[in-house]
């Protein structure tokens, strides 16, 4: 069980540091006026998640923390993180009877 949670781990820290990269290259590209990084993939980085950093570097770098729609779906997304990694953890307890 052990051995589960360190590759978990080591999964969600590699998702928080795509989320990181993106972001950071995302803003790179909108200060130099080259083509963007589509907001499905923050999205579906924030969905596996990697919205731990990506909130940090949201509010630490200033990048997109000022468009509401992309906030809101970020949110959303972030809470349904959290949500489905509580339904799995409950269902892998369950079925392993920890």
């Amino acid at each position: 069980m052990v051995y589960f949670f360190s590759i978990l781990a080591g999964m969600l820290f590699s998702v928080n540091l795509f989320s990181v990269i993106f972001l950071i290259i995302d803003k790179r590209f909108a200060l130099k006026g080259y083509s963007r990084i589509p907001e499905k993939y923050f999205f579906t980085l924030a969905l596996m998640g990697g919205w731990v950093f990506g909130l940090l570097i949201i509010k630490s770098i200033r990048h997109k923390n000022r468009k509401k729609e992309f906030l809101v779906k970020y949110y959303f997304c972030l809470i349904l993180s959290i949500i489905i990694f509580i339904s799995l953890t409950y269902l892998l307890f369950e079925i392993y009877n920890i």
